[in-house]
């Protein structure tokens, strides 16, 4: 008997050699499968309408509705002139014997203020009622 060397390729479950079953498992990867859809005009239509209905849906989640617990408030507009404070506006509108604080953060809350710095020719609105 002589003997003779044969060279084993590993072979897969299918038959194919495993060096040609992979390389054709990698181009398989990158072909469509062959199925395509097509909608159509009432497919269109409710795709349509189920992405609008995401979309506001979605944007309903985070809407809030602005409330004021304080409703409706009369103000009067005044011109800030130089030297002017929000505490001079507050202590206008303060009861004699009150904390004048509390006025002084509800105009700079009436007005968006983050301070209570103001500017000559600034327009400040004051509650025309007492606290």
């Amino acid at each position: 008997m002589t003997s003779s060397t044969v060279a084993k390729t590993p072979v897969s479950r299918s038959g194919m050699a495993a060096s040609s079953w992979s390389a054709q498992g990698r181009s398989a990867g990158r072909q469509s499968s062959g199925r395509r859809y097509h909608l159509n005009a009432r497919g269109k239509v409710i795709a349509f309408l189920l992405g609008l209905a995401l979309v506001f849906g979605g944007l309903g989640i985070g809407a809030q509705f602005a409330e004021s617990s304080t409703g409706p408030q009369a103000v009067v507009s005044y011109t800030v002139r130089p030297g002017d404070s929000v505490w001079t506006y507050a202590a206008l509108i303060t009861p004699a014997g009150e904390d004048v604080n509390a006025n002084v953060d509800r105009i700079m809350k009436i007005n968006n203020l983050s301070t209570p710095n103001l500017q000559a020719g600034d327009r400040l609105l004051v509650p025309s009622d007492q606290g």
